[in-house]
């Protein structure tokens, strides 16, 4: 999509925690993207590692709902931190055709990065920074797939090596590369 205006572009490099299963999590290296030219959306890139890991686009009002209170519906839904266990990351579940992935984000880096994103393009001005035209012409070149609603349970939790996932009854330890077997 195109800009009106000046583009900005915005980017965080963070380690995060991608949840191997209901004991595991290891840290991986991620980029959160933002450009105002395509100012309702924000990237993810999976960095480093192997193989091809497409990116995903999110609505930026989803992550910054979700800052805030549980927030999306079919293949991404965003948690806040738990407060009544003094969690420090966001918890993102996201769906794809292959399975799914828990992510584990931290809070305030993230928030001082997504705020970031509403100064470059205030809430409620992003449709000044786009070409309709331009918006409509991709809206009707996609093919859209149905999103599959499953269930999903990703309770609150301390950090990664403290949460529980999916009705684990068992405690989440944090992986380090080394430690896999």
């Amino acid at each position: 999509m195109h800009s009106t205006g000046r583009t900005e572009r915005l980017h965080t490099d963070l380690t995060i925690h991608l949840v191997l299963s209901a004991t595991e999590a290891v840290p991986i290296e991620v980029r959160f993207s933002y450009d105002s030219a395509d100012p309702l959306a924000v990237r993810l890139d999976f960095r480093g590692g192997p193989g091809t890991v497409a990116p995903w686009l999110f609505s930026r009002d989803l992550l910054y709902t979700g800052l805030r209170a549980p927030s999306g519906e079919g293949d991404v839904r965003v948690w806040p931190p738990c407060r009544c266990h003094g969690s420090t990351t966001v918890r993102i579940v996201l769906r794809g055709r292959g399975g799914a992935a828990a992510l584990y984000v931290p809070a305030a880096a993230f928030r001082g990065w997504l705020t970031k994103t509403f100064e470059a393009v205030p809430a409620g001005a992003e449709g000044s920074h786009l070409h309709w035209d331009d918006v409509v012409a991709e809206l009707l070149r996609r093919d859209r797939p149905v999103a599959r609603d499953r269930a999903v349970s990703v309770p609150c939790g301390a950090a990664p090596h403290e949460q529980r996932t999916q009705g684990a009854d068992r405690t989440l330890r944090t992986v380090k590369p080394h430690d896999r077997r």
